[in-house]
């Protein structure tokens, strides 16, 4: 589904300046982090669920957790004992998610909250609700998207809307929760892309994509950028 939304230029204006405001945010915040993930071992290539270590005691946030790759890291880090958050745009869905999870794991600690990843409103909601709750975050999954919808749309700050869905809410919503992630000790920021981002190149001439639109084409681009910001901030300290 497409979004359309009219601003003023005013108002367009104010948006672009509160987007600086958290992207200037995020960068100084991303100066905290460190070369610790680059120094790990490789996974084992035959690295199974089997092997992943209790989760006990660990705060999780996974967006668009309520289907697919984001579903299936709920379910997996529930029955590892993880107190799991799935982020997602649709109330029932989420309800109907969780239902599902504690049929295969009836003691799972497992919630729901409503976020608009494309609304940047939304996202700060939703990261200064989690601030006033929980005492850190251990790990945040950036795994909602969109994909190469057909048609060009807009977000309600006026963006693209995938560059608004895949690009920048999750980097503001990273960049929010970051206060939370650093009262971790050792948390976890992963960030979703695909391999469409090799292909991808963006056109800055055309950020929004408003001169020529080709869906899947403005998809491997934001993927790539998505990509960088999955490189950028895997390991706060």
């Amino acid at each position: 589904m497409t979004h359309r939304t009219a601003t003023a230029p005013g108002g367009h204006a104010r948006h672009l300046l509160k987007l600086a405001r958290t992207l200037i945010a995020g960068v100084a915040v991303a100066g905290a982090l460190t070369a610790e993930a680059a120094n790990r071992a490789a996974p084992k290539p035959d690295w199974s669920l089997a092997d992943m270590p209790d989760q006990t005691g660990r705060i999780v946030l996974v967006t668009g957790g309520t289907s697919g790759m984001g579903y299936e890291d709920a379910l997996a880090l529930s029955r590892a004992g993880a107190e799991v958050i799935i982020a997602a745009r649709n109330a029932e869905r989420g309800q109907q998610t969780i239902e599902r999870i504690r049929e295969q794991v009836p003691d799972a600690r497992v919630q729901f909250e409503a976020v608009d990843l494309a609304n940047l409103a939304s996202v700060r909601s939703l990261a200064e609700r989690l601030q006033e709750r929980l005492p850190r975050l251990d790990v945040l999954i950036n795994n909602a998207a969109i994909m190469a919808p057909p048609e060009r749309g807009t977000s309600a700050d006026g963006h693209e809307l995938q560059l608004a869905t895949n690009y920048l809410g999750p980097f503001a919503l990273t960049a929010l929760l970051m206060p939370l992630l650093l009262e971790s000790d050792d948390a976890r920021v992963v960030s979703l892309s695909s391999i469409a981002a090799g292909r991808g190149q963006l056109d800055f001439a055309d950020l929004q994509a408003e001169q020529r639109y080709n869906p899947l084409r403005h998809l491997c681009a934001v993927q790539a950028r998505g990509a960088d910001v999955g490189h950028g901030a895997a390991t706060p300290q």
